[in-house]
């Protein structure tokens, strides 16, 4: 057996060295083709990047064009314009001198800063109220003076003593007559100068007070409203905490009415032209008007303010982020397409101001400002698109060397399943002759040796004669049949195998054949128990063929069983179908080797490995019978517990034929 393991090893070298050169020199044209396109994208990419810098230029000096144009146009305008976008996200111009505070639209802000001196009450008038009050503590008399000095003052004078005569009804329980006194303050026009806040505002929301007080909700939601609306108007000049804290003390008093606060872009805008009133009343400058840009970190968002400044007035626009990124993309359309490429700004820290992030496949690059006088650093990224071109070749690239794969991988599988398949028949046809030379061998053996002795008369005892006689007649008989067979299974190779069918009854040939093979299997200690229905079982039947089909079915079962020496043979009919099945508890065949069992020249491991005698063709021959005659064979095996073989037959029409 070494030379055929040498010669099977070979033939795996061959296909191995083969298929790995061939393998190698698709990995090569591969590589070498995929380093040419990788190069190609990358100068590609390349160009894109260099086409994107050009861009970004190009967009730094229009973003720039755009403010500066934005500047000039508040220095030639000699009134605001009429915008129609206002509050929260919209864009608001302003107007300043040294006394006045204008926006377009008119009340965008939330509050103006103080561009009028709030003056301070005389302090004359107050004397006698103050020596009333705090000394003499005579609310009576106190009353009858503050009620005089409103009279005869005019003025923040006359506020502050309104506002004192309120407080003192309060104090004296004269709830009516303390409404009617906020009432008329609430007209008032006037600062306060301590708290920095109109008294109109003081005395609203003292009148919500006493209306919570009273328990007067009607009264209360009425007057909140008003006051509230007052104070979101933007009418009234205050600082950012007294909006704050008054605007909470409003919604706190209103309760459930409205809690909704001040939106932050509004408050944003607001505090952004109240910063920039100071910014311009710092200003020593007195020279020509010139642009400049004003940038604000106001309630988690970056301001932009562009505007035109002089000594005596100061012309601007302020941005909230979506409106910055609204004229500055509002500029770039015009010159680029909107598709090619997306822009974004960054403030002085690299926090966003807008823009969304860029994705994975885009490539960006990063310009900053400071020409123009601003902090912010604007990006521009395009996404990396790939060459027509090239993604062409990498695909005809692909699909070349895929199919250069499967052309490699059919050919060497083709070859080696040839190879192999030829190495497995050289072998089976080898253990085929080597088993017919044993099944052969023995016989002979047994008839040269008693014709021999036979022939010399060595043997004077007639009654051992008779038995050698009849292991002589056996034996011819076992050599006869082996030869049968063989040539059986070659004329039926070769498909000039002819059965002679007719009419038979398959549970009697089944029973015959049963008998003559029980006559064998006694002398080893087998019992045979058939099992058959009442009646007849017609098929159409070669009567011998049919019998070697048999025999070879129930020799199989005795060959290997050999612990339980009993074999069950049993006969039936099911559904216009003869039935045999040949039971034993034998080895067993091993589920691999069941489906190739029928196949010629084919024998169990388990045989070969407990040395039983066989051919390999006897179940590819019973095979061959079955179909011939239309029926089919199955098997049922278990390593260790026994196979059953069941033979299907089709039936005929007993009546019709004679069964001979």
């Amino acid at each position: 057996m070494s030379a055929p393991r040498s010669h099977a090893q070979r033939i795996r070298a061959v296909i191995a060295l083969s298929t790995g050169l061939t393998l190698l020199v698709a990995f090569a044209l591969g590589w070498l083709g995929w380093r040419v396109i990788s190069q190609e994208r990358a100068l590609d990419q390349q160009r894109q990047r260099e086409r994107l810098e050009q861009m970004a230029d190009a967009v730094v000096a229009s973003v720039l064009r755009t403010f500066t144009e934005v500047a000039l146009r508040q220095g030639r305008s000699s009134e605001p314009a009429a915008n129609a976008d206002h509050g929260a996200g919209g864009t608001v111009r302003v107007r300043f001198d040294r006394t006045t505070v204008q926006t377009d639209p008119p009340h965008a802000l939330l509050y103006y800063p103080a561009v009028r001196p709030a003056g301070l009450p005389s302090e004359r008038e107050f004397v006698d109220a103050d020596r009333l009050e705090f000394q003499e503590k005579d609310d009576a008399r106190l009353l009858i003076a503050l009620r005089a000095i409103a009279g005869n003052s005019d003025g923040i004078t006359r506020a502050e003593a309104l506002l004192r005569l309120a407080r003192v009804q309060v104090r004296m329980g004269q709830q009516a007559g303390a409404l009617a006194t906020y009432e008329t303050l609430a007209a008032a026009s006037e600062i306060n100068p301590r708290l920095e806040v109109p008294y109109a505002l003081l005395a609203g929301v003292e009148r919500c007070r006493l209306f919570a007080a009273a328990k007067r909700s009607d009264a209360l939601a009425a007057e909140a409203d008003r006051v509230r609306g007052a104070l979101r108007s933007g009418s009234w000049q205050m600082r950012r905490a007294s909006y704050i804290y008054y605007d909470s003390v409003l919604r706190e008093i209103a309760g459930g009415t409205e809690r909704a606060a001040p939106s932050p872009e509004r408050l944003a805008i607001t505090e952004a032209v109240y910063r920039l009133w100071d910014d311009w009343q710092a200003t020593t400058n007195t020279g020509d008007r010139h642009g400049r840009e004003w940038v604000y970190q106001l309630e988690g968002m970056t301001v932009l303010v562009i505007g035109n400044i002089a000594a005596e007035r100061l012309d601007a626009q302020v941005f909230t982020p979506e409106r910055a990124q609204q004229l500055v993309l509002g500029a770039l359309s015009t010159q680029f397409s909107a598709d090619r490429f997306t822009v974004g700004l960054l403030d002085e820290h690299g926090a966003s101001i807008f823009g969304e992030s860029v994705p994975a496949t885009d490539t960006r690059t990063t310009r900053p400002l400071n020409v123009g006088g601003l902090p912010w650093q604007i990006w521009v990224s395009a996404p990396l698109s790939a060459n027509p071109a090239t993604a062409w070749q990498a695909r005809y690239l692909a699909v070349g060397l895929a199919v250069v794969v499967l052309i490699v991988g059919a050919a060497c599988y083709t070859m080696a399943r040839g190879v192999i398949l030829e190495w497995r028949t050289s072998r089976l046809q080898s253990d085929f002759v080597s088993a017919v030379s044993h099944e052969f061998r023995s016989p002979l053996t047994t008839l040269v040796q008693l014709t021999e002795l036979l022939a010399e008369r060595r043997i004077r005892d007639e009654g051992r004669r008779q038995t050698y006689f009849e292991v002589l007649q056996k034996e011819t008989v076992r050599l006869q049949r082996l030869v049968e067979t063989l040539l059986d299974f070659g004329r039926m190779e070769a498909n000039r195998r002819e059965y002679a069918r007719e009419p038979i009854d398959f549970a009697e040939l089944v029973r015959g054949v049963a008998h003559d093979v029980q006559r064998d299997a006694a002398t080893n200690g087998f019992e045979l128990i058939v099992a058959s229905p009442p009646g007849t079982l017609a098929v159409l039947a070669d009567r011998e063929a049919m019998s070697r089909v048999v025999r070879n079915l129930i020799d199989n079962a005795v060959k290997y069983s050999p612990l339980c020496r009993t074999v069950w043979i049993e006969t039936a009919r099911d559904s216009g179908a003869a039935v045999l099945a040949v039971r034993d508890r034998g080895m067993g065949i091993a589920p691999a080797e069941q489906p190739r069992i029928f196949d010629k020249f084919v024998r169990g491991e388990a045989a070969k490995q407990a040395c039983i005698q066989g051919t390999g063709i006897g179940l590819a021959m019973v095979k061959e019978v079955v179909k011939a005659h239309d029926g089919d064979i199955g098997l049922v095996s278990e390593v260790g517990v026994g196979s059953t073989f069941t033979i299907r037959l089709p039936l005929i029409d007993a009546a019709a034929e004679a069964v001979a």
